[in-house]
């Protein structure tokens, strides 16, 4: 099945630091070939607590990953890598940060640094000295002192992504003062506090994404409007049984997720997105869409599987630049004709619903790759007249 994968859309540019040529090697010898043409080598899960000194012959290196390992130092030999401007070294408990940041501030090329799960209860000062350090991942430190971390990190200004999922944040006090964070993650934080988180986050002039899966949230602050920029939303897996109108208000969101939550409507305000290009609301309990849904004119990918959906709106037909359609296991028993005016539809996905016939309209679908129609009830002729009707699509009964 055809999905949107959820992906940074501010740092497509930052990963065209890397052609899509250029390998990520993991096999030393096999480098060593071409050392000079080696930028991204990983040592992953290799069970080492000290980098070969055969690795130092890549002196072109930029990525270098050293996650889930067993150091506990760094070796200053790694200051080798001049141009290393993407550091993993995520799953290392044993790293003494003291230490590992005397050399890390050295890094004067460094652009992401990964830190995540490594029983870190306090940043050292000097990281404020990796003066081009775009993206930082602390998530995963659940004893660190994040009111002292926010006080440091505001002396990055150049810090633009900040990861800090899976933390057991509860206040983020002085959150604010990293004021050009443009992508912030605090997934998996149970017991955050949002009304004062979003006090501290409404001042983020230039966040263009938001990721606050996993946090138990039952109701989103309508202030949520006050991001402007927004790009991207995602809360999956809460327990929001509404959006607040205020979302109409985020008109340049163009990806919203809203999975496994305890939604039965979707807002009238919605209208108001008209740059939003993908919406997955599945496993929630929805029982329709809002006749709205017709006027988001950009949307490409409609994704509301496991819902209680009956019905579909005749503005769906609306929806002329839509390329993915997912209903899966609803309870529809008929499609509006106006689902022939999908022009651009590609994938479509209605199993496990409760239709007898399709409409003759849906002939008009002549980019329809995939049909998936299992799990309804036809009869050997309406199966017959839907496979005439679409003679160049994959239909699965």
């Amino acid at each position: 099945m055809k999905k949107i994968f959820l992906t940074l859309s501010f740092f497509v540019y930052f990963l065209q630091i890397f052609s899509q040529e250029e390998k990520l090697y993991k096999n030393i010898n096999e480098g060593l070939k071409n050392p000079e043409e080696v930028y991204r080598f990983s040592l992953k899960e290799t069970g080492i607590g000290k980098i070969p000194k055969q690795l130092y012959k890549f002196g072109n290196l930029k990525e270098l990953d050293l996650s889930n390992n067993f150091f506990d130092t760094l070796d200053f030999e790694i200051l080798h890598f001049e141009e290393l401007e993407i550091l993993n070294l995520s799953g290392n408990q044993k790293l003494n940060f003291t230490d590992v940041f005397e050399i890390l501030s050295e890094f004067q090329n460094l652009k992401e640094l990964n830190l995540f799960n490594n029983f870190i209860d306090t940043l050292p000062s000097n990281i404020s000295k990796l003066k081009k350090l775009i993206s930082l991942n602390i998530g995963g430190n659940q004893n660190l002192n994040f009111e002292d971390a926010f006080e440091k990190l505001q002396n990055l200004q150049d810090l633009r992504k900040l990861l800090l999922s899976s933390t057991m944040l509860i206040n983020p006090n002085k959150l604010r003062k990293l004021k050009n964070i443009e992508v912030l993650d605090i997934s998996n934080n149970p017991y955050l506090d949002f009304e004062k988180t979003f006090n501290e986050i409404k001042k983020f002039k230039n966040l263009k994404e938001l990721y606050l899966y996993d946090n138990k949230i039952e109701i989103l602050p309508d202030n949520i409007k006050k991001l402007k920029n927004l790009e991207l939303l995602n809360l999956n897996e809460n327990r929001i049984r509404k959006l607040p109108d205020g979302i109409g208000k985020l008109k340049n969101l163009k990806l919203l997720f809203v999975v496994r939550n305890r939604m039965d409507e979707i807002p009238k305000t919605i209208e108001k997105m008209k740059k939003l290009e993908v919406i997955d609301v599945s496993y929630n309990y929805l029982h329709s869409f809002p006749e709205e849904i017709g006027k988001m004119e950009n949307l490409s990918e409609l994704i509301a599987n496991e819902n209680q959906i009956t019905f579909l709106p005749f503005e769906i037909g609306d929806l002329e630049n839509l390329v993915t359609l997912n209903l899966l296991n609803n309870y529809i028993k008929f499609l509006p004709y106006e689902i022939g005016f999908l022009k651009n539809l590609r994938f479509f996905y209605i199993a496990n619903n409760k239709l007898k016939k399709l409409p003759e309209e849906i002939s008009e679908l002549k980019n329809l790759e995939e049909l998936l129609l299992y799990g309804n009830f036809f009869d050997v002729d309406e199966m017959q007249k839907i496979k005439e009707l679409l003679p160049y699509t994959k239909i699965s009964f």
